[in-house]
């Protein structure tokens, strides 16, 4: 029941933070940790990142998606490294894809990842990515809004 209040309570104030605290043209900047669960290639390991991302409400329609771009760097327990960036769309629900870099022993690899997420602070995601080979990793973040 706990768990459910708390979730209840990050949906509300998420919802409450897109409609009422963004303006059409406005920008906004968010930095935060995100956590994942990368699956795939026969691995199971956790990594953890840091993202920052861009935001602009381009639209006047107030039904109307943001668009931005992300960065950030990821570190997987098992020894990969990761930067990535991505253009997103959406809100409370968004979708971002782009490169991603992946080093590994000494050795890198470009490849292409992108994410679906839920909630717009602190919600949870689900990221598929291509290097040498499909992976999925489940995740969820925290991100600290900061006006431009």
């Amino acid at each position: 029941m706990k768990v459910l209040i708390v979730l209840l309570f990050l949906l509300i104030s998420n919802i409450n933070f897109s409609q009422n605290w963004i303006s059409p043209g406005q920008t906004w900047f968010f930095v935060g940790p995100m956590i994942h669960f990368n699956f795939g290639g026969g691995e199971h390991h956790l990594s953890l990142a840091l993202e920052g991302s861009y935001w602009r409400y381009a639209f006047t329609n107030p039904n109307a998606p943001f668009i931005g771009a992300d960065a950030g760097i990821e570190y997987e327990f098992g020894g990969k490294f990761r930067v990535y960036g991505e253009g997103q769309v959406g809100g409370i629900l968004g979708l971002s894809a782009g490169p991603v870099l992946e080093f590994e022993d000494g050795n890198s690899r470009l490849g292409i990842q992108s994410s679906l997420w839920f909630c717009f602070i602190a919600g949870v995601d689900m990221r598929w990515r291509y290097t040498d080979g499909n992976y999925w990793s489940p995740g969820v973040f925290g991100k600290i809004p900061i006006h431009n």
